[in-house]
């Protein structure tokens, strides 16, 4: 039996190994300010089976499935039984997704993403959604230390050296400072930050709440010149907002608090994950650290006839 239940699925996510920290209720109800989310439970003689939170948002009267800022990935919790062999595996994950989407209340717009263990999505392309493959970058951290870091290209750990010469690092709890280094990165590139400061801030509070973020600053002669956030769960950490002053751009920094973190998450957690990027500078930044590529979903269908209609048209017109 599959229903809508919130508070059920809050309590599961924090009972239950295997969720990640962007699928528990704590993080959506924080991530999820100008937007809400559902959750679809799936039981089976009072046992839950699996559960999927949906965060969506209300525009011009349109329902709109999407993840909101800062969420790497949404996706299905399924609880996977000790007798599952891999076969009877794929078989019960298969059934479970095709339930889920029988069971997604009506929407306008889907869009999600998903994280790169969900690696079937014919449920869904059986039922005329489309995907898109985007790209993560990932660091196991079941190796040695020495190990990881003999796999960092020649150049970053140049950079390294270079900034632990000239750089002091400390563990910081400053989200004004980190926010400043944030801003400076996107006016340097001429965008708007995706967030507020108070957003991140909302955010932050909350992980610190749940145990569940760093945050490291860079400073060369008593100046911040970058910064980083990370955010993790029992399985993997994830390199979650980073900002620089373009005036040190070249100080090596930014690698020195990735190394830093690759240290400071090793041996509490499986993986370091970059969260990926299809920027061909920052793809390769990342794959420079020695990381393993990683291909996940973004997953998505229009189910209103004049939005369809609508980019149908504009993509006629390009």
């Amino acid at each position: 039996m599959d229903h809508l239940n919130k508070d059920l699925y809050r309590k599961l996510s924090v009972e239950e190994s295997g969720f990640r920290i962007f699928q528990k209720g704590w993080w959506l109800d924080v991530a999820c300010v100008e937007e809400d989310w559902d959750a679809v439970i799936n039981e089976n003689n009072g046992r839950i089976e699996s559960a999927w939170a949906l965060p969506f948002y209300r525009k011009h009267g349109r329902k709109v499935y999407s993840k909101p800022a800062l969420t790497q990935f949404i996706g299905p919790w399924i609880r996977r039984e000790k007798n599952h062999t891999d076969a009877s595996w794929e078989s019960y994950r298969l059934k479970k997704c095709e339930s889920f989407i029988e069971n997604i209340p009506p929407f306008d717009i889907f869009r999600h993403t998903f994280h790169y263990s969900f690696d079937n999505w014919l449920p869904f392309y059986w039922e005329g959604f489309e995907q898109t493959t985007r790209y993560t970058y990932v660091i196991d951290l079941t190796n040695e230390v020495e190990e990881i870091e003999k796999r960092f290209a020649a150049k970053v750990r140049s950079e390294i050296r270079k900034a632990e010469s000239k750089c002091r690092l400390e563990r910081a709890d400053d989200v004004d400072l980190l926010y400043s280094l944030v801003m400076k990165t996107y006016e340097r590139q001429g965008m708007p930050a995706p967030y507020s400061k108070e957003f991140l801030k909302r955010v932050y509070d909350a992980c610190i709440e749940n145990d569940s973020a760093e945050m490291f600053i860079a400073y060369k002669d008593q100046h911040p010149v970058a910064g980083a956030l990370f955010v993790h769960d029992s399985m993997s950490c994830y390199y979650l907002v980073s900002g620089a002053d373009p005036e040190y751009r070249n100080s090596g920094a930014g690698s020195l608090i990735i190394r830093e973190a690759v240290r400071h998450y090793h041996g509490k957690v499986e993986e370091f994950d970059f969260e990926g990027s299809m920027d061909k500078n920052i793809e390769s930044f990342f794959r420079s650290f020695g990381s393993v590529r990683k291909d996940y979903y973004s997953i998505s269908r229009i189910d209103s006839r004049l939005l369809k209609l609508y980019f149908l048209l504009r993509d006629s017109l390009r």
